[in-house]
């Protein structure tokens, strides 16, 4: 994955000074995948500092959600051995996402990670996703599976919720999101600050950066592997892609403002052909009252339906300033050309089946807003 530091006393920071990386993982039922995750981990951790990459892995989260299989005890051990590890005790189970955000706000790391309890995301393919990041002056990298990570139905209704959740909301940039993420370290924390209840911090994210892309990965999921079931029921998706729902703009109501202004326009040029048909003697008098009855309620209904989308447009913006979605915000990605460089001269795997150099990933472009 990556090249072995070369014995230099003239230079021992080649690439400049090293940024720090933090890990989050929620935890809730993880107890026979945690140790083997730690394992990596170190691994990771073992391998960037046994290299003269400008990267260090100086902080390992784990958000324990109330977990129900003896995953705390476990984490208490890992906490013992580890002076990286922390621990975020969740007072009650609150899911996979405010676990998720909780952890980051803990973080300190220039770059963040987000990956899950089972071991369905390598770290050792961390590298390649914060490659395409610096590479492509990118604050977002998804990890993305390359096949299908669930059952035909579980992945089909996963990409058409997203595809459906991003065209109401106008966030595009759910389509590419995933749990295993790579954050520039400002843009998560300054994202996950603004979550409220029933907050996606997908969501979030857009409202900081649309420098995001997606990488399809060659991972299998072990709990698929192992014949277990996924830890969520078709309930708790079904709750996850209302929380999507409802952490967006909810653009689509402008589409049925413009209905509405459609609505009244149609109104106005049918009443006036109603009207000059009916004075110049062309419209039968004994029926006036349909068209003239139909043109009235379009053009009410037209407008009743423009006046509900203000208030709602007026809605969604105070809703917005409440949970704190920023005019601006700033980055500084001229401190990543340490890490550019090097990975330009040492491209890092893009599986997981070993160490060692590999040619470099089609990057895809950054999406759009």
């Amino acid at each position: 994955m990556l090249s072995s530091v070369p014995d230099s006393i003239d230079n021992p920071e080649p690439y400049g000074p090293a940024q720090h990386l933090s890990v989050v993982v929620p935890v809730y039922s993880g107890a026979n995948y945690l140790l083997g995750l730690m394992d990596q981990l170190v691994a990771l951790r073992d391998d960037l500092d046994s290299c003269d990459v400008p990267l260090k892995l100086t902080e390992v989260l784990f958000v324990d959600d109330e977990s129900r299989d003896g995953s705390s005890q476990i984490l208490r051990e890992i906490e013992r051995e580890h002076a990286m590890v922390t621990i975020v005790t969740m007072s009650r189970n609150f899911g996979q996402h405010p676990a998720t955000i909780a952890g980051v706000l803990h973080t300190t790391g220039d770059w963040v990670v987000t990956l899950d309890e089972d071991g369905q995301h390598p770290p050792e393919l961390i590298p390649m996703l914060l490659s395409t990041a610096v590479a492509d002056e990118l604050d977002v990298v998804y990890g993305y599976p390359a096949d299908r990570a669930h059952s035909v139905f579980r992945d089909w209704a996963s990409r058409t919720a997203k595809r459906t959740i991003g065209a109401v909301s106008g966030n595009r940039q759910l389509n590419l999101a995933s749990s295993f993420r790579v954050i520039r370290g400002s843009v998560a924390r300054g994202a996950a600050s603004t979550a409220s209840h029933q907050a996606y911090l997908d969501s979030g994210l857009s409202w900081f950066t649309n420098r995001a892309t997606r990488v399809e990965l060659d991972v299998t999921d072990p709990r698929a592997a192992d014949g277990e079931e996924s830890g969520y029921s078709f309930r708790r998706l079904l709750s996850h892609a209302h929380r999507g729902l409802v952490s967006g703009d909810m653009k689509v109501l402008r589409l049925l403002g413009g209905i509405g202004l459609v609505g009244v326009f149609g109104a106005f040029m049918l009443g006036s052909r109603f009207a000059y048909s009916w004075a110049t003697g062309g419209l039968d008098r004994d029926t006036i009252g349909w068209p003239s009855t139909f043109a009235a309620l379009l053009f009410f209904g037209g407008v009743l339906a423009t006046q509900l989308v203000v208030l709602t447009e007026y809605t969604i913006s105070s809703a917005l300033h409440l949970r704190g979605k920023p005019a601006y915000f700033a980055v500084d990605r001229a401190v990543d050309a340490g890490l550019v460089a090097y990975f330009e001269a040492n491209p890092p795997t893009t599986s997981s089946d070993g160490l060692g150099e590999a040619d470099e990933p089609d990057r895809p472009a950054a999406a759009a807003a």
